[in-house]
């Protein structure tokens, strides 16, 4: 998931979250033994810090998506009005 975060590739990492999802539930389906629960502690840190690390970086990306977006409607709306004043003339 960090990976195709990493490379902007959100499609992917959409995927690599639905299945970790169902396995995430899984393995919370059943309490850890109590000589499991520092184990169980890290893994749960290592998700937590995954994920905000995807968190900031989808942000990034929205980011990213909405400037292209802001600059193409600019880019639009200059060729519509180019378009209209070479109709006038």
């Amino acid at each position: 998931m960090l990976s195709a975060a990493r490379e902007g590739e959100w499609e992917r990492m959409i995927e690599q979250e639905q299945a970790r999802r169902p396995l995430i539930e899984a393995f919370f389906a059943t309490p850890p033994e109590r000589h499991e629960a520092p184990a169980v502690a890290e893994f749960i840190r290592e998700v937590q810090a995954i994920d905000a690390e995807v968190m900031v970086l989808a942000e990034r990306g929205k980011q990213a998506a909405a400037e292209v977006l802001r600059l193409l409607t600019n880019r639009n709306r200059a060729a519509d009005a180019y378009t209209a004043a070479a109709r006038r003339r």
